[in-house]
């Protein structure tokens, strides 16, 4: 089995609004995760929160998160 080829769709200033993206990707059948520098959960406001998905979904999940506010 390969490994899965993940890449950043969008980045976003705090977690929550990554969690919505990745709830509307999963609901559409593509797998998604969230990466943020918030140590751990320790300071929720405090740097990036990136969506990540399979290089193979990539087109559809940008077209999830063009309609998400304030994708980057």
């Amino acid at each position: 089995m390969t490994e899965p080829n993940l890449i950043v769709i969008a980045e976003f200033g705090a977690r929550p609004e990554a969690d919505l993206l990745r709830a509307h990707l999963e609901n559409s059948g593509i797998a998604a995760q969230v990466t943020a520098d918030d140590i751990g959960g320790a300071f929720p406001g405090v740097g990036t929160a990136k969506v990540w998905v399979n290089s193979d979904d990539e087109d559809a999940a940008r077209e999830i998160a063009a309609g998400t506010p304030d994708t980057d």
